[in-house]
């Protein structure tokens, strides 16, 4: 398994599908610099988030970084 980040197990129809190319399997390290240990932490902080975000992973394989831009 992952030893750092959130893995991204399901996408449900919503804001991150809509706007971003995000796709299941990716491997948020970061949101707006932040890391994140659980997929519950996470959640909280969108919860709370009422503007743009920026969130920053990587696909298992691929050898690159990704960043999506998030108006939440």
């Amino acid at each position: 398994g992952i030893t750092q980040g959130v893995y991204v197990n399901r996408l449900y129809a919503g804001k991150i599908r809509k706007q971003t190319e995000m796709r299941e399997g990716f491997i948020i390290l970061r949101v707006d610099g932040k890391s994140y240990e659980s997929a519950q932490e996470l959640a909280a902080f969108f919860e709370q988030k009422r503007d743009e975000v920026k969130i920053e992973g990587f696909y298992y394989g691929r050898n690159r970084l990704y960043a999506y831009s998030l108006d939440l």
